[in-house]
């Protein structure tokens, strides 16, 4: 009997964080990033975010490495001028190689494997029809501008919620050494904002930026 109540008070729950939403993320600011940079170039360090109109003095045997967020154009450039455009830059004096990635968000795509009913996977069809994306990468990139601070929380597990200090509402769980578990799903809060991921079975830990990106 406690098991039944348990059930319909946590789909009652997940049912209203589906109705509310002006409680769920929406994509932050549009751009690119630096995902690297040589220490010696001034004025820009790596995970720095970039508008239009903005440009990077590269010296000769320089290079970065910019990603643009709405495109999903990943440039690796040496050398040279580099001004940052709408969805690619524009680099004069310099090389650039190009590639396209696959970083849009990934919805869930729900099968009959969902319906494990062991122990410890009896909500998981719960907690996935709240999924908006599915991660790539065991180290997912934060980008919040709104915020300052974060909650992360696996779902299914009693354990109380982490809480995270974000730099310029941004976050690297591969820099904080905070590695997420494949096939489980967290829901992300920051700035009044929540979003629900699921880190693929299949999930990687060497991901481009693009492919572990997160933007609540």
């Amino acid at each position: 009997m406690n098991r039944i109540v348990n059930v319909c008070i946590i789909a009652g729950t997940l049912l209203a964080a589906n109705s509310l939403g002006t409680t769920v993320a929406t994509a932050a600011g549009s751009g690119a990033m630096v995902e690297e940079i040589d220490s010696a170039v001034s004025g820009v360090a790596a995970f720095d975010t970039l508008k239009a109109g903005q440009s990077i003095d590269l010296r000769p045997g320089k290079h970065a490495v910019v990603s643009y967020l709405d495109s999903c154009i990943r440039e690796t450039i040496s050398g040279g001028v580099v001004k940052i455009g709408q969805s690619q830059s524009d680099v004069e004096g310099g090389s650039v190689q190009r590639e396209t990635l696959d970083c849009g968000v990934k919805p869930l795509v729900l099968t009959n494997t969902t319906q494990d009913q062991s122990a410890t996977t009896v909500f998981r069809p719960l907690f996935d029809n709240l999924v908006k994306q599915v991660v790539a990468d065991t180290h997912p990139f934060i980008l919040a501008d709104h915020a300052n601070s974060l909650e992360l929380k696996e779902m299914g597990k009693e354990d109380a919620p982490k809480s995270l200090t974000l730099h310029n509402g941004k976050l690297d769980l591969r820099q904080a050494g905070i590695q997420l578990q494949p096939g489980a799903i967290y829901k992300l809060t920051a700035g009044g904002r929540e979003t629900y991921i699921k880190i693929a079975p299949d999930a990687q830990d060497n991901s481009p930026l693009l492919m572990r990106l997160v933007k609540l």
